[in-house]
């Protein structure tokens, strides 16, 4: 079976990626605006508490820092429809206490999320940037090169922005912080790509490469480890899924001579891929394709004759063989489906009424067109098929492609 894998669509495909990243985790806000509820927030100074933000005449306590607090309500209403399109800005937040719910006020001592402590060595893959806090509003006061990290705490807050009520969406936030030890102290940083959360899923098959691919040594496009390789055939031992749905990105780990590396392939691949050297024997016509998978439903006059070809490699259910035309790609099984063995001549009239589904092939899997397309008339079949269940399939020149009814 034949993969596409195109420099465009890997493009928005990471793009894609880091959108979904982002929803993932969680951005600190210092009033700011925020569309999404938030149900945590940490204070990193003492901040003072009060009984009504309406009335913050004097604090009654002071909440040390750092501590993360719960949110039991805001000085706005909340309203998801309103959130949705317009900034949400609250200056006040209600949080649990040993006191009972109390208020303390949106300043620059609080973000957005919950403080997760706990000690872990990391290794970063790109130079990363230092910050005194969880915050981009902070400046950036240092930078580390790709080592190993102590990482201390963690911090993450799903925030999505607009600017507007009518303007295009545009995301911020998605931000996962770290809290490392440097040599400046505990310090934050923001995203790094870490060695360690790389989950490798387990597969097994051999894979084609049919062009020249770039390989890492980790699932990281970092160009001074990249290594340019040859088409060839690649054992495939694992991969790590990143992003979600028609967008999702694939690392395919492999095994080559110098090692085992990564690689997104950029050209067409050959899956459960082996060579082979032996006659294929095709027991009924079998329409050939210059690439496997490619035109299953189309109306493809190109039809191989029932008999013996030499075939030379395999790529799933798809055989590559050597034909008067070529060497092209069949698939024994699918010809079975398209031309099952039987199927003999006729001259019949049958009719078509506003009920008849037609079909594709001689299968009710695969549907032509649905009841009522036709009107009620009478067409001539120039071929049956009778299955093994006993129905009587026959197949007529249709509007724009040939078609099988059953038992009309």
């Amino acid at each position: 079976m034949m993969i596409r894998f195109r420099p465009f669509m890997l493009l928005i495909t990471v793009l894609f990626g880091l959108i979904v990243t982002m929803f993932l985790y969680e951005v600190p806000i210092v009033s700011a605006e925020i569309n999404i509820k938030p149900e945590q927030i940490t204070v990193f100074e003492d901040t003072p508490l009060y009984n009504d933000y309406r009335k913050p005449t004097k604090p009654i306590a002071s909440v040390a820092g750092p501590q993360t607090l719960t949110i039991k309500g805001f000085d706005l209403v909340w309203d998801w429809e309103v959130a949705h399109f317009e900034s949400f800005i609250p200056e006040w937040y209600l949080v649990e206490t040993w006191l009972g719910d109390k208020w303390v006020k949106a300043t620059d001592r609080i973000v957005n999320g919950a403080l997760i402590k706990g000690k872990r060595v990391v290794t970063s893959v790109f130079t990363v940037d230092l910050y005194d806090r969880p915050d981009r509003s902070y400046l950036i006061i240092g930078k580390v090169a790709p080592q190993k990290l102590n990482v201390t705490a963690s911090l993450r807050t799903p925030v999505l922005h607009f600017d507007s009520a009518m303007s295009v969406a545009t995301f911020s936030g998605g931000d996962r912080w770290y809290r490392i030890t440097t040599w400046l102290g505990e310090k934050w940083i923001v995203n790094p790509a870490i060695l360690e959360d790389v989950v490798v899923e387990p597969v097994s098959y051999m894979m084609k490469l049919t062009g020249q691919e770039i390989v890492y040594p980790n699932p990281f496009v970092v160009e001074e480890t990249s290594e340019l390789i040859e088409p060839q055939a690649v054992s495939v031992i694992g991969q790590w899924k990143i992003g979600l749905g028609p967008y999702e990105q694939i690392w395919l780990k492999i095994k080559l001579p110098q090692g085992e590396r990564w690689v997104i392939p950029q050209q067409p691949t050959l899956i459960n891929y082996k060579e082979v050297n032996e006659q294929l024997q095709l027991v009924t016509k079998a329409r050939y394709f210059e690439e496997p998978t490619i035109g299953w439903y189309t109306d493809s006059k190109n039809w191989l004759d029932a008999g013996s070809y030499y075939a030379f490699e395999v790529s799933g259910e798809w055989f590559h063989i050597e034909t008067p035309y070529g060497k092209q790609w069949v698939s024994p099984t699918r010809a079975l489906i398209e031309r099952p063995v039987g199927i003999v001549s006729t001259n019949e009239v049958i009719s078509l009424t506003k009920e008849t589904i037609t079909y594709q092939t001689p299968s009710i899997a695969e549907v032509a067109h649905n009841g009522g397309y036709y009107a009620p008339q009478k067409v001539t079949a120039y071929e049956k098929w009778t299955s093994d269940g006993g129905e009587i399939w026959y197949h007529f020149h249709g509007y724009g492609l040939d078609e099988w009814v059953v038992n009309p």
